[in-house]
């Protein structure tokens, strides 16, 4: 924010991508690449899950909010992703809301991911800034795509890459 005797301006910032490709980010992204060590969560409903290390499978979490309105807008996004991926990618949301407050939430608005409540620890951890934020996690751990507002398109594109990584060739000199 840069200040005036008479004004207030405040700079726009914002994010340009091409394909999967950013010019330009408005935040700083530090934690791609960051490998995230398996721990152990209890989901809403009493069961348990394991995000980070070694996977069957890539995972996408979600962090949200209840009172988060682009959380909100994004959900059927992500509950179509969910139905066309259910069981090749892992699906959480995450949120630092209560148990409680999120499944009073989730009687009044549908949500199809697994719910990992009261995490703030594992999101101060992973330094998440702000909401809605997707992150995109490898089958070894490896946080690959950090990504803001929902669009099933390029959310397929990167689903797509996690499931089929690029074959790395490699050449033999003589």
């Amino acid at each position: 924010m840069i200040e005036s005797d008479d004004s207030v301006i405040q700079p726009f910032k914002y994010d340009l991508r091409v394909g999967k490709e950013y010019l330009m980010r408005s935040n700083s992204y530090d934690k791609i690449g960051m490998k995230i060590p398996a721990q152990k969560f209890e989901l809403v409903g009493g069961d348990e899950i394991i995000i980070g290390g070694k996977a069957n499978k890539p995972t996408l979490i979600n962090l949200w909010f209840t009172s988060c309105g682009g959380c909100i807008q994004e959900m059927p996004v992500l509950n179509e992703l969910k139905v066309k991926y259910a069981e090749k990618v892992n699906f959480i949301a995450m949120t630092f809301n209560e148990a409680e407050e999120v499944s009073e939430f989730l009687e009044k608005r549908k949500f199809n991911f697994r719910h990992v409540t009261d995490a703030r620890d594992f999101i101060g951890t992973i330094k998440s800034y702000p909401y809605p934020e997707n992150i995109f996690i490898d089958k070894n751990g490896v946080i690959k795509y950090i990504e803001q507002g929902a669009s099933v398109r390029h959310f397929e594109s990167i689903i797509d890459e996690l499931l089929e990584p690029k074959a790395v060739a490699f050449t033999h000199n003589k």
